[in-house]
């Protein structure tokens, strides 16, 4: 168990609380957890540091759990500057109640000829897109996100609303909400719902799955948080502190046709530390991982980084659940695509996914049978160091078949069973120029650079292999490298090449003797134009081919 440490104020009770990871459609288990523990007194800064007199300096987005409070509901909008995801922890807030705590542009009252709008109070799961607030006036609905970019200068006009240097604290005096909150759920388009903490104290998000209308709630689909530090999402959180949102995603519509709805508990409000209300939205990843058993088995992977100015970078996103009755291929009633950063600097992998129709998608959560498979794996990274690490959990992975992570550039096979990361490295990309809006990440903006492999390994016997045989390229299409394999049964001359749909031959991947048995080359996608080539093996007196997409 890891045990991490809370400074607090002299007078502070000691508290100890068990944090886990949430999966919906199952409880939370301490098996894997962090204790809390007191010490000491207040003198040095770390996330979740409070403001005014006194109180917890908290680790994870358990800070800022307490009893109910008299005074202001604040939270530290921190660097680096960009979009957070928040809600209002008391009734009554208003729009006009941001804008005279920092800028508000692009919306009814505050600046509305600037564009973008900076402040998006509805989500639109149809178009997958925020919609900017109806402006002054506006009261913000307990329970329901919104998204507020933040500019890190001091531009503006005090007299209307004005830019304000992070950090910077974000408050309320209105009293906190502590009765339940009932919110209808979207069930159309991508059924993405943007829920935020209704109350003064952190909310326990282990148990989500059992609140009133859980079970309205995508069996298998996670709780997602934005981690504006380690500029991620992170699809298994413990809990939110006050002011932070999450994201969930809803079951199809009905057939009664009524409305899905979920209700925000005030049982699940933490009331675990008497102190004064603060948090970070920083404060979004809990330490520790405890998958329930109830949960379907999965292999979740953690993408770890820096960026070019040494600040962490990670991604928390990508997780594999292995379900018996679940299709193969993309399927947007399983599955969840990637979600792209909103931020100019981050660092993202995800699975290739083909769907029934021939579509293809940049999946973060994939949902699939356990059976023979190969898993393309895309990296995309912006702004970050050429060093990377790919960590995974397989605590939780079935038994049986084995699992194999295939590195396309180096060639090595790694046993997911044995080993929980590898180091790699990527060419640096610059930062984007603006911050991306856009709700799912671009596919074609990654590069392949691992295959996971579920079955048998490539590297077998030579007795295997009866026949001279071209296995379909993987990934396909591909916006980089693709693996060609090929096996003939004897020792003997093979010429593998690839042509254009004109015919001319663009590129010999093997030409020469092999000895029997299956072999593995790669093809640098980055160097062809894109379109549609022709993969031939000819091998013992035979040819044969197969097809190769390459995406820009």
């Amino acid at each position: 168990m890891l045990a991490l440490v809370l400074l607090v104020a002299p007078g502070v009770a000691v508290a100890q609380v068990e944090l886990s990871r949430v999966v919906v459609g199952g409880g939370a288990t301490a098996a894997s957890g962090a204790t809390f523990g007191v010490q000491g007194t207040i003198g040095q800064s770390v996330v979740g540091e409070v403001s005014g007199g006194g109180g917890a300096i908290c680790q994870g987005f358990w800070c800022g759990g307490g009893l109910p409070t008299d005074g202001p509901v604040s939270i530290v909008i921190d660097t680096p500057r960009g979009v957070r995801f928040l809600g209002p922890p008391a009734s009554g807030l208003t729009v006009d109640d941001l804008a005279a705590q920092n800028l508000v542009r692009g919306v009814p009252g505050y600046y509305p000829a600037a564009s973008p709008a900076n402040l998006e109070t509805t989500y639109d799961p149809v178009a997958g897109a925020w919609v900017p607030s109806s402006g002054t006036g506006e009261v913000l609905a307990l329970g329901r996100a919104f998204r507020w970019r933040f500019y890190d200068h001091a531009n503006g006009n005090p007299d209307i609303s004005q830019s304000v240097p992070l950090p910077f604290t974000l408050t309320t005096d209105l009293p906190a909400n502590t009765a339940d909150v009932v919110l209808d759920l979207n069930t159309g388009g991508n059924r993405f719902t943007f829920l935020a903490n209704p109350f003064g104290t952190a909310l326990d998000l282990t148990g989500i799955g059992d609140w009133p209308g859980g079970d309205n709630l995508s069996p298998n689909a996670p709780v997602w948080v934005y981690d504006p530090v380690a500029q991620t999402w992170d699809d298994a959180p413990a809990s939110v502190g006050p002011w932070v949102a999450f994201r969930v995603r809803a079951k199809g519509p009905p057939v009664s046709g009524q409305p899905r709805t979920l209700t925000i508990p005030a049982s699940a409000s933490v009331s675990a530390l008497r102190a004064p209300v603060a948090a970070r939205t920083e404060d979004v990843t809990s330490p520790g991982s405890a998958v329930s058993p109830a949960a379907s088995p999965r292999l979740a992977f953690t993408l770890d980084g820096t960026a070019a100015d040494g600040r962490p970078l990670a991604d928390r996103a990508f997780t594999v659940v292995f379900e018996e009755d679940a299709r193969a291929g993309f399927d947007e009633a399983e599955d969840a695509e990637k979600l792209q950063v909103p931020a100019d600097t981050y660092a993202m992998i995800g699975a290739r996914h083909a769907g029934a129709s021939g579509e293809h998608a940049f999946v973060g959560y994939d949902v699939r049978p356990f059976a023979a498979a190969e898993i393309p794996l895309a990296v995309e990274t912006r702004g970050a160091a050429a060093d990377l690490t790919l960590r995974w959990d397989a605590a939780a992975l079935p038994g049986g078949l084995p699992v194999t992570l295939v590195d396309l550039v180096t060639g090595a096979e790694i046993d997911v069973r044995s080993r929980s990361e590898v180091a790699f490295q990527v060419a640096p990309r610059p930062s984007l120029d603006e911050v991306p809006l856009h709700e799912i990440a671009d596919i074609e903006s990654g590069a392949d650079r691992f295959v996971l492999r579920i079955g048998a390994s490539a590297a077998s016997s030579a007795d295997e292999v009866r026949e001279v045989s071209l296995s379909p390229v993987v990934p396909n299409p591909s916006a980089g490298l693709v693996r060609v394999a090929f096996a003939v049964p004897e020792a003997g001359r093979v010429r593998l090449a690839v042509y254009d749909v004109r015919g001319r031959e663009v590129a010999v991947l093997a030409d020469g003797e092999v000895a029997a048995g299956r072999h593995e080359t790669l093809l640098d996608g980055t160097a062809l134009a894109a379109g549609v080539y022709v993969v031939r093996l000819e091998a013992g007196g035979q040819r044969l081919t197969r097809q190769a997409v390459v995406m820009r």
